[in-house]
């Protein structure tokens, strides 16, 4: 009698707690297989995301949240909650617009930053159980690429607000009508299908983000400070810098030749192309290049020293004049006894007179 009345005792007080607190769903396992939940929820780094880690706010200002312990063993199948918002980890949603398990333009994935899981809608379960958080790209073990059961319409980027109709079943739009996101058909003016994204949470912190985010992650290599130079990046940083070595300039001369002793050979007008020794060169290296030098002053080349090809040249015709002349005038003298003697001694005299004069 008395095990009854306590059985009847504990099923009133259990409908009464389900009663005042409609929005609290039981858990359906204690924890979750960690391998396999990782597995089956993968971040996508390479996403485009319109929004990250923001709530989202019925019209009524409650906030949708998921309890990652409310589905199977890794996290798939768990319910959409609506709650009053107190900022909890379950409360913080990604959409993305582009990526592995988007690619279709003007929509959008939402996920869950917590589990990585996404919106789901499958017409195929029971009703009141349609709307979940399913493994992005539809297959339970995270092996799915793109299904339009996740796609939902966003032609624009906005934070709403806005309805969530997904492509699979246009005309369809999620409602938070009960403790639970589900489905109906599609209504502008009903307030419980208006969600907004980016509503203020417990204490009044906005996480509104109108601007995409998340970019694809830059080169590590780029932003490794171990790899710049600091001396490079200030320039006023010259302490280790060392000075330029100053070395002193050769000395050139202005005719760089090799030094040697050699002649060289002077032209004038007046001698005949003459060559006669140079004096020779002093050391390059004992010369002064800022001193002017004194020019060379040369005595004029002795007779004996120059070879004389014009002297053969002009004392062959003097003397053949001479002998000549004389000739004739021995062959006169046959003309009369005396006065050809004295005209042939004469004409001796002015023959030996010209021999002696070639031979200057």
């Amino acid at each position: 009698m008395h095990s009854k009345l306590f059985s009847l005792l504990a099923l009133s007080t259990s409908a009464a707690v389900t009663s005042a607190h409609p929005s609290l769903i039981r858990r359906v396992v204690t924890e979750l297989n960690q391998a396999a939940t990782e597995e089956a929820h993968q971040r996508d780094d390479t996403a485009t995301r319109a929004f990250s880690s923001v709530t989202i706010t019925t019209g009524n200002g409650k906030c949708l949240f998921v309890d990652e312990l409310s589905g199977d063993f890794r996290a798939n199948l768990l319910p959409i909650q609506v709650k009053d918002c107190d900022g909890s980890a379950g409360e913080k949603w990604d959409v993305i617009t582009a990526g592995k398990h988007n690619d279709q333009p003007g929509t959008m994935l939402i996920v869950s930053a917590l589990t990585q899981g996404c919106y789901n809608f499958d017409p195929r379960r029971a009703a009141g159980d349609q709307v979940n958080i399913f493994s992005c790209g539809g297959r339970a073990d995270g092996g799915g690429a793109v299904t339009n059961s996740q796609l939902f319409d966003f032609p624009t980027v906005t934070a709403g607000p806005l309805t969530l109709e997904p492509r699979n079943q246009p005309g369809t739009c999620l409602t938070a009508a009960g403790a639970r996101l589900d489905q109906a058909p599609c209504n502008a003016n009903d307030p419980n299908q208006l969600f907004t994204f980016g509503g203020a949470a417990a204490g009044g912190d906005t996480d509104a983000d109108p601007a995409p985010v998340d970019p694809a992650p830059e080169d590590p290599a780029t932003e490794d400070p171990a790899t710049e130079d600091p001396a490079l990046e200030d320039p006023s940083n010259t302490a280790d810098i060392p000075e330029p070595v100053q070395t002193e300039a050769p000395i050139v001369t202005a005719d760089p030749l090799p030094v040697m002793n050699a002649t060289a050979t002077l032209i004038t007008p007046t001698d005949g192309f003459a060559t006669i020794p140079a004096p020779d060169t002093t050391d390059v290296a004992d010369v002064d290049p800022t001193a002017t030098a004194d020019p060379v002053v040369t005595d004029a080349p002795d007779n004996t020293d120059i070879e004389e090809p014009i002297a053969t040249a002009t004392a062959a015709p003097t003397r053949g004049a001479g002998v000549g002349n004389g000739g004739n005038g021995g062959r006169r003298c046959r003309g009369g006894r005396r006065g050809g003697r004295r005209g042939c001694r004469a004409r001796g005299q002015a023959a030996r007179g010209g021999r002696r004069v070639s031979h200057h």
